[in-house]
């Protein structure tokens, strides 16, 4: 391999290290907030002030706070339950697109023994696919091990038909 593609390629594992550092961080804000609004004994003042941290969170990053919250969601996620897939992300081996992705389809899942068979295979997976082999991957895996109906009832909330009635009887 030539030195300029060596130079990209470890560019990227940097720049996938330095998505999980900034995901670490702001799980870790995140978390300090909720300690601090644990002194608080009205639930909603608690609610509020943790809310808030996405709004801090977002001023730092120029994101919006809703997409603070995604991510932050999708971290704790894969964090907590696909520890090896964490690993790799930490290890600059998968990047946040990868992590969002993968976060997605974990969401998916309903039993524990799917998200260790899946945590198992799709670290190594990510690393070494594109992004579109990887949702493919995916939904594949969903569609094989997911044996309760969650996966098809949400696939089929996501269809619809419209009726527009126009003149001249269109």
């Amino acid at each position: 391999m030539s030195t300029e593609l060596e130079e990209l390629a470890d560019i990227q594992v940097e720049r996938a290290r330095l998505d999980a550092r900034e995901a670490t961080l702001m799980l870790r804000f995140q978390d300090r907030r909720r300690r601090e609004a644990d002194r608080h004994a009205d639930p909603r003042v608690r609610d509020l002030e943790v809310s808030f941290a996405a709004d801090e969170i977002g001023v730092v990053t120029h994101q919006p706070p809703r997409t603070v919250q995604v991510r932050l969601a999708e971290a704790r996620r894969v964090r907590a339950k696909l520890p090896q897939t964490w690993a790799a992300h930490v290890g600059g081996r998968i990047d946040g697109l990868r992590v969002h992705v993968i976060a997605s389809a974990t969401a998916k899942l309903t039993t524990t023994e799917n998200l260790i068979h899946l945590d198992a295979i799709i670290g190594d997976y990510a690393a070494t696919h594109t992004t579109a082999q990887l949702k493919a991957k995916l939904s594949r895996f969903i569609a094989r091990w997911e044996t309760t109906d969650a996966a098809v009832k949400e696939e089929r909330s996501k269809r619809s038909v419209w009726v527009n009635h126009q003149d001249d009887g269109m």
